[in-house]
């Protein structure tokens, strides 16, 4: 044999040696785990006789009150609810934070190491509510829809995010006029035609002032013809329904916090009584604010446009559309034009505005005020027909407003402090165990996810019916011309910024603030005969 075969035959068996060693400590520690775990050398005597039985672990035997107390709590479906929530009030119900601070180390000191150990999973279960928002699903465009429609609920869905934002802030996502105007039933008649046709895809910033007068007259005539048409109606009965489901999420969450705040103190917080409402408060301020601030326009200009009846408006009534501006082309077909007489369609600027600038935008003079009660004259000898429903048209500028990105900046710091807030109260919370903490995630996760499964049902419930045109815009100077295009149309009741037009007139200035701010598209139209009066020809 060689030096080098017998130099590698030594070294093999080194090897070889050296890993059997290794491989028998292993395996004898294995071995001996029990022995070091703390097993008793006699181990379980009771358990290891051929008849087993549990007397060293009954209860019967033990006299410790920790114990005692253990066992009364974990009773198969008995939760103790009241006297769970009646020893909070006896910790709580002293006059200073310190007295109450000293009655909670009591009453720790008396609960047994099981019922920590309950205590301490279900705060860590309870640590996880602060991002239910992420849960409940991705921002929606429908639910923007929602908010502008039916204010109302969309509130509610901003209360049932929890911290989310619901509202997408890129302008992409709302660019599709297929998702957001009107566009009628399959159906061959003079409406759908004028439905169907829609304005050209091109840049506006390609396009010369005609070309842009002229897509928001071709825009007015959707909308003339959305109000000629009279299919179709808002689902009142089903989207109040969809409200009230709302309102029982709201209500779960509620609930969820009342059980938590009973029975449950927190450490740093210990005479509150109310904690869980708390976190519930400042998570809905966080989520309306974080909703506010990511809005994808940085303005919306909303008319409710609803068809009005034959009427004669009073000549001195304010024209609130411009007669220095060239008269927008119209393409509306004749069988839809309005029997107004003609005195009403001479576009003699009688305006009723205080200090009234020529050069004033229409949408600048409606939001300084038209000050004006008129009343409109109504041939009973003559048939009419109008609106039972409105629908909504919505102007959007893109573009961020002025300050809203410090707003977007402000807004992300409060959510980060609700989240730090929320955990630390969760996780600082004492004298839990694991029936209320199931049950309280449990409420929490079906208010919030069934309120956004609810709130989307809302929306499309609410869009079968095409009650909403929307168009995006670049300048306000754009949102002006396609607003005063529609407020040129015959034949049309529109309630815009706290005045309602007729035929380009203001007839009437309101209060902003109506039932359709809240209950939006559920309210009814303005009623033309509230300021009508009969002629006596």
């Amino acid at each position: 044999m060689t030096q080098s075969e017998t130099f590698l035959s030594k070294a093999l068996a080194t090897i070889i040696t050296d890993a059997s060693r290794r491989c028998y400590i292993i395996i004898s520690v294995i071995f001996s785990l029990p022995v070091a775990a703390g097993v008793p050398t006699p181990g379980y005597p009771h358990l290891d006789s051929p008849n087993p039985n549990y007397n060293d672990f009954a209860l019967e035997p033990s006299t410790n009150a920790t114990v005692l107390a253990d066992s009364t709590y974990f009773q198969p479906g008995n939760m103790k609810f009241q006297q769970w929530a009646g020893r909070a009030q006896r910790i709580r119900d002293v006059k200073t934070p310190e007295y109450c601070a000293g009655n909670l180390s009591v009453a720790l000191e008396e609960v047994g190491a099981a019922y920590q150990a309950s205590a301490n999973g279900s705060t860590t279960l309870l640590t996880l509510l602060p991002t239910v928002g992420a849960l409940v699903g991705p921002p929606a465009r429908e639910l923007w829809v929602l908010y502008k429609l039916v204010p109302l609920a969309g509130f509610f869905s901003s209360v049932l995010a929890l911290g989310g934002n619901i509202v997408p802030h890129q302008v992409s996502e709302y660019a599709s006029l297929e998702d957001f105007s009107y566009t009628g039933m399959p159906n061959a008649n003079t409406v759908d035609g004028m439905l169907q046709r829609r304005p050209s895809d091109r840049k506006w910033s390609d396009q010369s002032d005609l070309d842009l007068q002229q897509v928001a007259g071709h825009f007015a005539e959707q909308v003339y013809a959305r109000a000629m048409d009279s299919r179709g109606s808002v689902k009142t009965l089903k989207v109040a329904f969809g409200i009230f489901g709302l309102m029982a999420c709201m209500a779960s969450i509620c609930t969820a916090c009342y059980i938590l705040s009973a029975g449950s103190i927190v450490v740093w917080w210990c005479k509150a009584d109310n904690w869980a409402f708390t976190w519930y408060s400042i998570t809905i301020f966080a989520s309306v604010l974080e909703n506010f601030a990511n809005a994808p326009f940085a303005k919306d200009w909303v008319m409710r446009i609803s068809r009005a009846p034959d009427l004669r408006i009073a000549s001195d009534a304010p024209w609130v559309i411009s007669s220095d501006k060239p008269a927008i082309e119209s393409y509306t077909d004749q069988s839809f034009q309005s029997s107004e007489p003609a005195e009403n369609n001479t576009h003699a600027n009688i305006s009723l505005l205080n200090n009234f600038d020529p050069k004033r935008s229409v949408i600048d003079s409606l939001i300084k005020g038209y000050n004006t009660k008129s009343c409109v004259i109504m041939d009973r000898t003559v048939p009419w027909c109008a609106s039972n429903d409105a629908f909504y048209v919505i102007i959007s500028r893109e573009g961020v407003r002025k300050g809203r990105t410090a707003l977007r900046i402000f807004s992300k710091l409060v959510s980060v402090t609700v989240y730090v807030v929320s955990t630390a109260l969760f996780a600082s919370s004492t004298l839990l165990h694991f029936q209320p903490a199931i049950l309280v995630t449990s409420l929490v996760l079906c208010g919030a996810i069934f309120g956004r499964v609810i709130a989307m049902w809302i929306s499309s419930i609410i869009m079968r019916d095409r009650p909403v045109l929307h168009r995006i815009v670049k300048t306000k100077k754009e949102a002006d011309i396609f607003v005063e295009a529609v407020l040129r149309k015959d034949g049309l009741v529109c309630e815009v910024l706290g005045h309602v037009v007729i035929n380009g007139r203001c007839v009437k200035r309101s209060w902003r603030f109506t039932w359709s701010t809240v209950f939006g598209i559920l309210a009814k139209p303005f009623n033309v005969n509230s300021i009508s009066m009969v002629s006596s020809v």
